[in-house]
């Protein structure tokens, strides 16, 4: 990615009201392989790999992806409206990656800003809660997936939503106590473990979901 378009990222990931259809994250993968049971793989043009569950693309679409000949470009489009979504650069084909997606820019995301932020405390602090704020959503988006699935999550929502405000709850009392700014993003460091944590396990189960139920094909 351009050091611009970084820059663009970056700001959008510290203005709460960004998290929206704006694209927080693009950038040209190569095609690498697929695997069975629904699992796809490309390569970051810095030479690490991106593998996923695919949704909204056929087995035999992905199959004539790893016949092809040539090397096959995707734009991969990351955005809190519609996740992350891969479009081709020569060809009509769009689908999506789902559940737990391995190397997933929202890391990316994070590494970017937190450097920018160097040794401040408010500016990783800031980068933290960004970034939460798009694990949040993310939740949102993998309970939906199981939904559509047909899954019954209704019980497990809302015991996540109370086991979750319990920990909120006794992080802000712990660290409290403590003096000096660091702290506070300390604090913001267990809030982001424990909702990865949460966002981890139900993108595993969507993931076994998808790769075992083949009519799942196009759950987004």
């Amino acid at each position: 990615m351009s050091r611009i378009f970084c820059a663009l990222i970056l700001s959008a990931l510290l203005i709460p009201h960004a998290l929206s259809s704006e694209p927080l994250f693009i950038q040209k993968f190569l095609f690498l392989k697929s695997h069975d049971p629904r699992e796809i793989s490309f390569v970051y043009e810095d030479g690490s790999k991106l593998r996923g569950v695919y949704s909204g693309i056929s087995w035999d679409a992905v199959w004539d992806l790893s016949t092809a000949s040539g090397s096959q470009w995707f734009n991969v489009n990351y955005d809190a409206d519609n996740g992350l979504i891969l479009n081709h650069l020569s060809r009509d084909i769009q689908f999506k990656l789902v559940g737990q997606v391995d190397n997933h820019p929202l890391k990316r995301l994070l590494s970017l800003c937190l450097k920018r932020a160097g040794g401040s405390s408010i500016g990783r602090n800031r980068c933290l809660n960004a970034h939460d704020r798009l694990i949040d959503v993310e939740i949102e988006r993998a309970y939906k997936l199981l939904e559509d699935a047909g899954e019954d999550v209704g019980d497990l929502r809302k015991a996540w939503e109370n086991f979750s405000s319990r920990q909120y709850a006794y992080i802000r009392q712990l660290y409290s106590k403590f003096q000096g700014s660091k702290w506070a993003y300390i604090s913001m460091e267990d809030v982001v473990e424990i909702d990865e944590t949460h966002l981890d396990m139900l993108n595993n189960w969507i993931g076994r979901l998808l790769s075992n139920r083949p009519d799942l094909s196009d759950i987004e």
